[in-house]
Parts: C-alpha cells; structure tokens; sequence
C-alpha cells in the first residue's frame, strides 16, 4: 500500500511539471571574502548567484538580496558598496536570449547599475558591468534590500541558466 500510494505521489508531481511547467529559480550559490595581506582585512566580497529561467515562459524569479537572504555565508551584506557585476551566461547548459537585461534595484526601486545592465546578459560573452549613478561608475552603498531582477528579450528561453558575479567592496 505504501508503495501504490508513493508511486502516485511521484506520478502527480511529473505530471503536474509537465502540465504546469517549472518555475524559474534564483539562488545565492557563494559567497566569498577576498582579502587584503597588507591591510589586514576584507577588501571585496563576490556573491555568486545563480539563475534558471522557467521551462515554460522563460521568466526569471526576483532575488531579494538583504540580511536575511539564504546563502549567505559572511553576514548581512548591508554595509558594503556595489562595484561591479560579472555576468557569466555562455557555459555548459541552455544559454538566455541575447541582450537580456539584468537589473540590480534598491529599495526605492531605482537601479543601482544606472541603466548598465540592459542588453549585457549575452549568450555568447561574458560581461563585466560597473555599478553606476546613471552618468558615471559609482559605488553603491547598500543601505537596505536590494532586488536582483533578470529579464529575457521577446523571444525568452525556456531554462536558460546563468552566474552573475556580484562583486562588494568594504569601503
């Protein structure tokens, strides 16, 4: 009896995926310290996050970068400055649409990239995107969440995959 009622546990679910599809996910897979022999401490912080787009729209869920995220290894990030994004989308596995956009909000809503992350998502480059006031690279302090959005051109790839590289600085 136990093992009809697991077998049709296990048959709901694939069916259910194939139905309604899998979600897209984003997740915190790293997060390290680099640092500075002479001064004696952290100089920059890497969180590495990692994407999967929905098998059946290509959408990718919003990440909420805080204190309290999941994954995070070294503490709350808020303190730190946004420097700099390495985005990383031409491995092994299903690539996103060309010139999709990646998107770094504070809490206010505004992108903190100041617009440098639009149509750099690339399926065959890495790319590397400086946090911006919107006219000139700029440190962004963290003062309180910050949400990591990526977008799909029109023609959005289902499970497509990607790393982004989110590079902190201390001061």
């Amino acid at each position: 009896m136990k093992k009809l009622l697991l077998a049709l546990v296990v048959a709901l679910v694939l069916v259910a995926g194939q139905v309604y599809g899998a979600v897209g996910s984003i997740s915190i897979s790293g997060d390290d310290l680099i640092w500075s022999k002479p001064l004696n401490r952290s100089v920059f912080r890497v969180i590495t996050v990692i994407f999967t787009a929905s098998s059946t729209d290509g959408s990718v869920p919003d990440l909420t970068l805080n204190a309290d995220t999941a994954g995070l290894k070294n503490g709350s990030p808020l303190g730190w400055y946004g420097y700099a994004v390495i985005i990383d989308c031409n491995h092994a596995g299903t690539e996103p649409t060309e010139n999709s956009e990646l998107y770094i909000l504070n809490a206010g809503g505004g992108d903190v990239l100041g617009g440098q992350g639009v149509d750099q998502i690339d399926n065959s480059a890495e790319r590397f995107v400086y946090f911006h006031n919107g006219s000139v690279p700029f440190k962004q302090p963290m003062v309180g969440t910050w949400t990591v959005r990526v977008t799909q051109q029109a023609a959005a790839v289902n499970s497509a995959t990607g790393t982004l590289y989110v590079i902190l600085v201390s001061e």
